[in-house]
């Protein structure tokens, strides 16, 4: 039997799925950016058993276009929406089937990705084909160039464009990016020209930022090769560990770099000098011209930053994008702007080589210099190490000068001292022991008396606060012991007992004014 017929208001999935109508909405409203599907896969989903237009009498979107629309509204007046069919929708209808007619072949994020760089550049794919045919950054900049080497077309996409060709379809059915993507896929060379518009657009800030490095790798090799006061210096601290370590490992020729770290390390019996703080004293009393080694030796810090590794493997990469672009410059004999870039390039990218050729043989010949090894020494550790050490010994020195200072000063205060004691030389005190018992012996007992009594009173003001307030407390606990001791009722006497009973007890000041609680 035949299938039971849909419910009424069920579009039917026999024939052509009725067309959906274009609205003209009272206000401009703000974008939806969903993830559309497409008509044909609609088929045996939810979406083919709904009709939304039914609803558009029901909703009220009048109320919803007041709430939701965007601040920048058209000046003009919209049209009154119109739901119902009549002729003037059909060139509505045209345009909707002009939709319909684009096809998409590209992935959805590959797509998604060359539609916001097409958005981004502002150029249609004619203008961007032949800027990259002719390698004119004029028209396309090498940040855009940049883009476009993330976007070249894969092997599979040639193919799929090919085989779309190849079916006889019109390049009309394409949307915008899978046409732009087309376009790419018909220029010869395409990854090789983009390489080389983005190493004509990048080669002179590549080359203005090796030059710096290099120079300072060969002026800081230079610098520690011909210092004679950092060569006078070595030869100290080479003096100083043989002195230390003769007697149980024998004398050396010569020591690793590594070892100025350790210089620090060593202290005094008293913990209080390190061994490069006094050598930092020797050098300032015995060799003063030495202390100023860190003046012959000022590129020590910028050639640490560079990493002379890195540079040859720029450089090389530079020669190879070279050679590419004079291999296109063959084939494009007629193009004056790569032949213009070349006339120019090719000079400094020599020059830069000769460059780097004499940092590296100067390095190496500092390196071995030193007794390291220049195959396995980078400029960074090599001259970290001589960085370190020039901030160690800058530090001993601010240390060895504040030692001296406070030296001065004990030193002065000494002197001073016998000064401050000089009224009371001569002094003897066997005669003040004399005066004094003749004093005594005169009858002055009851003046020394009053005296004493009234000797408490006067070294009182010459106690610390706080043995002030320690004896100003102890004598509040006995006011307050005084004040609570009679327990007897008048006009009798305490008893003996009771007495030193009283006197046993704590003097606490809220038992002895409730006799009644003890």
């Amino acid at each position: 039997p035949p299938p039971p017929p849909p419910p009424p208001g069920t579009p039917s999935l026999t024939g052509s799925v009725k067309r959906k109508r274009q609205i003209q909405t009272k206000f401009r409203m703000p974008l939806f950016n969903w993830q559309s599907l497409q008509q044909s896969k609609i088929q045996g989903t939810i979406f083919g058993e709904i009709d939304d237009e039914i609803l558009y009498d029901v909703l009220n979107f009048n109320r919803f276009g007041e709430e939701f629309k965007t601040k920048a509204q058209p000046k003009f007046s919209p049209k009154r929406v119109d739901t119902t069919d009549n002729k003037k929708e059909s060139p509505v209808k045209k345009s909707g089937e002009k939709k319909e007619k684009e096809q998409a072949l590209l992935d959805p994020s590959r797509a998604r990705n060359l539609g916001i760089t097409l958005k981004r550049i502002g150029l249609t794919a004619d203008v961007t084909v032949k800027a990259i045919d002719d390698l004119d950054l004029g028209v396309l900049p090498v940040e855009y160039v940049e883009l476009f080497l993330k976007l070249v077309p894969t092997e599979s996409e040639v193919k799929l464009f090919e085989r779309y060709v190849a079916d006889g379809k019109p390049l009309k059915k394409l949307n915008e990016t899978d046409f732009f993507m087309y376009k790419l896929t018909q220029v010869e060379r395409l990854l090789p020209k983009l390489k080389i518009l983005a190493y004509m657009g990048n080669f002179f800030d590549s080359v203005y930022m090796l030059v710096p490095q290099l120079d300072a790798i060969i002026a800081a090799s230079n610098s520690v090769l011909n210092s004679q006061k950092l060569k006078k210096l070595i030869e100290i601290i080479l003096a100083y560990g043989n002195y230390m370590n003769s007697s149980k490992r024998g004398g050396v020729y010569g020591f690793r770099l590594q070892s100025l770290d350790l210089l620090n390390e060593v202290r005094s019996t008293d913990r209080k000098t390190t061994f490069l703080e006094h050598l930092v004293t020797v050098v300032t009393e015995k060799f003063p011209e030495v202390g100023g080694f860190v003046n012959e030796v000022p590129f020590l810090a910028k050639a640490a930053t560079a990493s002379l590794d890195a540079v040859v493997a720029d450089v090389r990469e530079l020669t190879r994008n070279l050679d590419i672009a004079k291999v296109e410059q063959e084939r494009q004999l007629n193009n004056t702007v790569l032949k213009d870039f070349l006339a120019n390039a090719e000079p400094k990218l020599d020059q830069l080589k000769e460059t780097m050729e004499t940092a590296e043989n100067v390095f190496k010949t500092a390196v071995e210099y030193f007794g390291e090894s220049a195959g396995t020494t980078s400029p960074n550790a090599f001259f970290s190490l001589f960085n370190r050490f020039i901030r160690d010994y800058k530090q001993a020195e601010l240390n060895a000068e504040q030692r001296r200072r406070l030296e001065r000063l004990a030193a002065e205060e000494t002197e001073e001292a016998p000064t401050k004691l000089a009224p009371f030389r001569g002094f003897d005190r066997s005669k003040r022991k004399s005066r004094m018992l003749l004093d005594v012996k005169d009858g002055a007992l009851d003046e020394a008396i009053s005296g004493m009594k009234e000797e408490g009173y006067r070294l009182g003001a010459e106690l610390t606060p706080r043995q002030q307030r320690k004896r100003q407390n102890t004598m509040a606990r006995r006011l307050t012991v005084n004040r609570g001791k009679s327990t007897s009722p008048p006009g009798q006497s305490e008893s003996p007992s009771a007495s030193a009973n009283r006197r046993l007890q704590p003097a606490d000041p809220y038992l002895a004014s409730r006799p009644w609680l003890k």
